[in-house]
């Protein structure tokens, strides 16, 4: 992870967040609000779910609140990038950066589970419905692990 953090600090976008005034607090804007809306889309997933077991009763709302989470979560990966580029090297020792990568991690495999147990299946099975519970948790670790990283 480090000599990926030190090309980002050495990259083009690096030199640019340096240069100009406004660009980090926009994106820090805009990174703050991509949480929001992909915490909000994940948690409106996940209550439908935990709330009728019935798979296909939900396949439709996930269907069009999925995209908005992906959306949402791409933003806040390239925001986050951005925003850390200019003193991205910094961040190898940084421990909430790295919980915060673990987190993400494991929410991200914790999906690919989730994906799994509910597959062709009608109903949510017990191992899918405590996925669904470690999913919000994890995103919120890695939330709040970002926003500690300014303070250790």
């Amino acid at each position: 992870m480090d000599s990926i953090l030190i090309a980002l600090q050495a990259s083009d976008l690096a030199t640019l967040m340096r240069q100009s005034t406004f660009l980090t607090p926009f994106l820090s804007v805009l990174h703050l609000l991509a949480t929001l809306g992909f915490f909000a889309a994940v948690a409106a997933m996940n209550a439908r779910l935990l709330s009728n077991p019935v798979i296909d009763e939900a396949r439709d709302l996930l269907g069009r609140i999925r995209p908005i989470a992906i959306t949402c979560f791409l933003t806040q990966i390239s925001t986050g990038l951005a925003i850390i580029a200019p003193d991205a090297a910094s961040f190898a020792q940084n421990q909430m950066f790295r919980l915060k990568v673990i987190a993400i991690a494991l929410a991200l495999a914790n999906i690919l589970m989730v994906e799994i147990s509910i597959g062709t299946s009608e109903r949510i099975s017990g191992a899918a419905r405590a996925a669904l519970i470690i999913s919000l948790g994890t995103w919120i670790a890695a939330a709040t692990a970002g926003q500690l990283m300014a303070f250790f």
